[in-house]
């Protein structure tokens, strides 16, 4: 095997770990469920609601980077054969964090709004 496909083989196992991941591979961060104890069923609903809005547009965003990864990192391994970066680069990595970060907020908001029994409509208007 020349160098050439050698470095091309070397740098799309390289590429392929560095590419950004979808949203659905962001794992979520641990959050307290003690930030949100002291909230009202109506402060709770509210605040789920706008945790998975900003969510779903981080997360939409990171899963565009992955698909452009994915159709990038093949060209730039066929055009040069070399490791030249991937396209979202850090922006992703922090993105991801972020996503990491809401999902553990989602998840300790949720707790709390089961351990409070928030589901009916009553106690959504407290």
């Amino acid at each position: 095997m020349n160098k050439l496909k050698r470095l091309s083989v070397i740098s799309a196992c390289l590429l392929t770990q560095a590419c950004a991941t979808s949203s659905d591979g962001v794992s979520s961060s641990y959050t307290s469920s003690l930030k949100y104890s002291e909230n009202s069923c109506k402060q709770l609903i509210i605040e789920q609601e706008e945790i998975t809005t900003i969510l779903s547009q981080k997360s939409a965003t990171l899963d565009s980077y992955a698909r452009k990864d994915k159709i990038i990192t093949p060209l730039v391994i066929a055009s040069y054969g070399l490791l030249s970066g991937m396209y979202s680069g850090k922006e992703a990595d922090v993105l991801a964090n972020e996503i990491a970060r809401l999902k553990g907020e989602l998840e300790a908001v949720s707790r709390v709004i089961r351990q409070k029994n928030c589901g009916t409509i009553e106690q959504k208007n407290d």
